[in-house]
């Protein structure tokens, strides 16, 4: 039988992608290795329920995604191809750019019968979403450790936007095609826009996903510095992640945000921790990251026919 280089550009493509992500890593984390220093502790129970926060945030990211690629193209991807999906989208993350992973997703997406429109509207959805939800869950728990006005009202002010979404979703449908030059069909007619209820459940499982994500960082803290646990310095450690974060994900000049978001997020951090400690914080939270997303980016090792084989209804 005879083997063409498309074919074998398709099977050797996703590991030659987790190769490169490690590559980038790898000189970022070269780079700050003089900010790392041994931690004063280290508290195998945090470790334990930072894994099962891990695996927490794993399996509701992975059915967000599965949802979202059923509700826009009507194609069902079973839990391991939308887990490497994931995995390869962040990933991605750390190539100049930002948005290869996204490429490489789409890519696998189409050989399941997913079209470009559809690819790029669920993509579109997922990140502004995402978004969306570091700010309803940021005001929500920001009301708990402050309880002047102005904090209910700028959440307030964040979950009264949640009906307007649906909207400003087939608005960008009419209008996003053309300027992307996808064709013209500006009525979205293969594009099935979600209603209140579908955006509001995302919504609501994105915001917890930020929750799980900023409950691990907490772990990390309490992992490798000798603290007793307290609510309202939970809090402030899980707002000030998401801020670091969300404002990490408009550095396009920056892969994966790899020093913005740490920097955003240590000088929140000066309140509750020298500026020393919470540098160092971001840097044991960043490595825990990375390893985790590089455990996820194995499933790229996984078969190519695995990975883009349709699932029966």
């Amino acid at each position: 039988m005879r083997v063409s280089l498309k074919s074998i550009w398709k099977t050797l493509w996703p590991p030659v992608f987790l190769l490169g992500s490690v590559f980038f890593i790898v000189r970022y984390f070269h780079g700050q290795a003089a900010h790392v220093v041994a931690p004063e502790q280290f508290a195998w129970q945090f470790l334990a329920l930072g894994v099962g926060l891990q695996a927490a945030y794993w399996i509701l990211n992975t059915l967000c995604w599965q949802w979202a690629v059923y509700w826009y193209a009507g194609v069902r991807l079973g839990p391991l191809q939308s887990f490497s999906q994931l995995a390869m989208s962040t990933l991605g993350k750390y190539f100049p750019g930002k948005i290869w992973g996204m490429v490489a997703r789409a890519s696998l997406l189409a050989q399941l019968g997913v079209t470009a429109k559809q690819s790029l509207f669920a993509t579109l959805n997922e990140q502004f979403l995402i978004l969306y939800s570091a700010f309803l869950s940021s005001t929500a728990l920001w009301c708990l450790v402050d309880h002047a006005w102005y904090s209910l009202a700028m959440f307030l002010a964040v979950a009264a936007c949640l009906p307007v979404l649906g909207p400003l979703q087939r608005l960008g449908f009419k209008f996003a095609p053309r300027f992307l030059k996808l064709g013209a069909a500006a009525d979205g007619a293969d594009i099935a826009p979600l209603g209140l209820k579908k955006f509001a459940l995302l919504a609501l499982s994105y915001s917890v996903i930020w929750l799980l994500v900023g409950l691990i960082f907490c772990c990390v803290y309490y992992l490798f510095f000798p603290a007793q646990p307290d609510a309202a310095v939970i809090i402030r450690l899980i707002v000030a992640n998401t801020i670091g974060i969300s404002i990490g994900f408009f550095a396009v000049f920056s892969p994966g945000g790899l020093g913005i978001r740490e920097a955003i997020t240590s000088s929140l951090l000066t309140t509750q921790m020298d500026l020393e400690h919470a540098i160092l914080l971001c840097l044991l939270f960043r490595l825990w990251i990375v390893a985790f997303e590089l455990l996820s980016g194995l499933t790229l090792l996984i078969p190519h026919k695995t990975l883009t084989a349709k699932q029966v209804p």
